[in-house]
């Protein structure tokens, strides 16, 4: 796992995909919350938690997770990325 410093945001959305490599998409989605809490604008983290739910067959919070990340980086292919929800 990445280092974790308070109130890094960073590290929580890097720890929330790494659980999410790992199938562990639950335990993912509380670092990507936590991430999103300190840095509501962090489009990457919005993508990633958009993917955990869409893992979790959550699609109406994904897509709308995947639509806050755009937003917030409409030049960022990643942040249109959805798996074809």
């Amino acid at each position: 796992m990445v280092a974790l410093q308070p109130g890094d945001a960073d590290a929580l959305r890097a720890q929330g995909v790494l659980l999410q490599a790992f199938g562990r998409h639950e335990e993912a989605l509380a670092r990507l919350d936590a991430s999103i809490e300190i840095a509501p604008a962090h489009a990457g983290a919005w993508t990633a938690r958009g993917a955990g739910l869409h893992a979790l067959g959550r699609l109406d919070e994904a897509l709308a997770a995947h639509a806050r990340a755009q937003s917030l980086a409409p030049e960022d292919a990643l942040a249109y990325w959805n798996e074809s929800l």
